[in-house]
């Protein structure tokens, strides 16, 4: 079994989304209007967030035939702001009834610009790639995991892997994203929990999603809904900087020790230490399930160390729930 704390090239190039999008100079059907107008404020909350969040993901459920025609989701201090391509009466009619006062349905376009795993828009999502450079120079990457609260003082704070901290010379505490400082490693897991928790840098903020990886290719930003308990057999996938993500089941628990789940050969690979592993539901919930921990493989070569493209036999994962016991703290869901 092989720790994955290398830093590896990145192999996935994301569809990118913004906070602020940019009307593109499409013009739509004489037959359609260009928008649709709110006709009541919103009242924004701690649950906004998440009511926007929704709104995108589940799109294909509430807007049907015109779930292809929506770009992107995103809010004011007064408004949710739908962009389509076309049909901005049929997606306005087919928002959901509690939401539809407060939302503009516009005809616009989404400007190329941050919002991926390699650039995060801002409020870090899990799956970001994220490095570290400790004391003596040495360099490290890793994947940023699920987001937790603290039970003793209510703290919202990030995660990756405990052995991406740690080096016989050097720890790597500051970690950076996209050339933006992170956050700062706070708590570390014992006894098999390899999870660390990192306190945000100031002005900046952990948040309740991560990046999910879509079967045909690319990532998507999906709010997560709580834990799941993990069974023998149950399916599940991770997201990773450098394999891009992948899925498969549960095929051993608490082995090789207490906390450890295995998985059947899915391809994780050095870099992707940390990362998220999840469940997903048809109604596009999201439960997490652990943490990238580290790798079976055959070792080809006989030196007694993975290389690069000897076959991998299992995944290795510390469970969320052992994980939530053993630094007092839970998944975070707003």
């Amino acid at each position: 079994m092989k720790l994955l704390n290398v830093l590896a090239p990145v192999g996935l190039a994301a569809a990118a989304l913004v906070a602020n999008p940019v009307l593109a100079g499409g013009v739509p059907p004489d037959d359609d209007p260009f928008s649709i107008a709110a006709v009541a404020p919103l009242e924004r909350s701690a649950d906004t967030e998440r009511t926007v969040k929704q709104l995108w993901n589940t799109r294909h459920s509430w807007a049907g035939e015109f779930a292809s025609d929506i770009e992107f989701v995103h809010s004011t201090d007064d408004v949710i702001y739908v962009l389509v391509s076309d049909n901005v009466a049929g997606v306005h009619d087919a928002l959901p009834a509690d939401v539809r006062p407060h939302t503009t349905v516009i005809h616009g376009g989404v400007a190329d610009a941050a919002g991926s795993p390699t650039s995060d828009r801002g409020g870090w999502t899990g799956g970001n790639h994220i490095y570290s450079t400790n004391g003596v120079g040495e360099t490290t990457g890793c994947t940023q995991g699920f987001t937790w609260r603290s039970w003793a003082t209510g703290a919202v704070l990030g995660s990756t892997a405990l052995h991406c901290y740690q080096d016989d010379d050097s720890p790597f505490i500051e970690w950076y994203h996209d050339g933006r400082h992170l956050g700062t490693r706070t708590q570390a897991g014992t006894l098999n929990n390899d999870v660390v928790l990192l306190r945000p840098a100031p002005g900046t903020s952990f948040n309740a999603s991560i990046w999910v990886h879509l079967p045909g290719g690319g990532v998507e930003e999906r709010v997560v809904t709580g834990a799941g308990a993990n069974a023998l057999h149950t399916p599940i996938a991770f997201y990773g900087r450098t394999s891009g993500g992948g899925d498969g089941e549960i095929t051993a628990r608490n082995h090789p020790g207490a906390g450890e789940m295995t998985t059947d050969a899915i391809e994780v690979r050095p870099g992707d230490s940390g990362g998220p592993v999840y469940s997903t539901y048809r109604d596009g919930t999201v439960q997490a399930r652990g943490t990238v921990s580290s790798l079976t493989y055959t070792d080809t070569n006989r030196n007694g160390e993975y290389d690069n493209g000897e076959p991998v036999t299992s995944m290795i994962f510390i469970d969320a729930t052992y994980t939530s016991g053993n630094l007092d703290a839970s998944i975070y869901v707003p």
